[in-house]
């Protein structure tokens, strides 16, 4: 029961940082470019 558990929390985890990490990824260019754009 136990296992099973952490094997889901492992994929869910995984998931949810797969999906999560390009869109970080997209928001920081963003702001970077925002910012850069701002300051001319």
């Amino acid at each position: 029961m136990l296992l099973t558990s952490l094997i889901t929390l492992l994929i869910t985890a995984t998931l949810a940082y797969l999906i999560i990490m390009p869109l970080g990824g997209w928001l920081f260019e963003g702001m970077s470019w925002l910012f850069m754009h701002l300051e001319q």
